[in-house]
């Protein structure tokens, strides 16, 4: 019998809707009917640690975050309001804006402590800023929504 991966059913369906991919589109590249994609993302039967890999890499999130408690917190894209007749974005744009914010913050991570902050301890990853909320960690308080 294969290994089941017992992934949280609301992340998994967080996932495939974060990256805009319909039930079809996911389960042709599992590939698995309709009905037990559903099943797993109900939580009535779990994919397979091979199938969850796939998913994974289909929606291009890390494999480890399909087995989180709750689902993340995540920065959708601002979609283009000025003309009534904008299109939503496609997978795609999603994950070219998603690898674009990721690439910013680690930019933006040792910038941070240099520029805003006094008495830092990179070594340490502690760091005090008086113009700022104190701020244990630089990368915490990017990916807090700060910045």
């Amino acid at each position: 019998m294969t290994d089941r991966a017992f992934i949280t059913p609301k992340v998994l369906k967080w996932a495939r809707e974060s990256a805009r991919m319909s039930e079809k589109a996911s389960a042709d590249k599992v590939p698995v009917s309709v009905e037990k994609l559903k099943e797993w993302e109900e939580g009535t039967s779990q994919p397979t640690i091979r199938q969850a890999k796939i998913l994974a890499k289909t929606y291009r999130r890390p494999f480890a975050l399909l087995f989180l408690p709750e689902v993340p917190r995540d920065f959708q894209p601002l979609q283009d309001f000025r003309r009534k007749t904008a299109k939503p974005l496609g997978t795609g744009s999603i994950f070219i804006i998603r690898e674009i914010q990721q690439k910013q913050a680690w930019i933006i991570v040792p910038y941070i402590p240099t520029r805003f902050c006094q008495d830092s301890r990179p070594d340490t990853g502690i760091f005090h800023c008086p113009t700022l909320p104190s701020v244990r960690c630089s990368a915490q308080w990017i990916f807090s929504g700060i910045f």
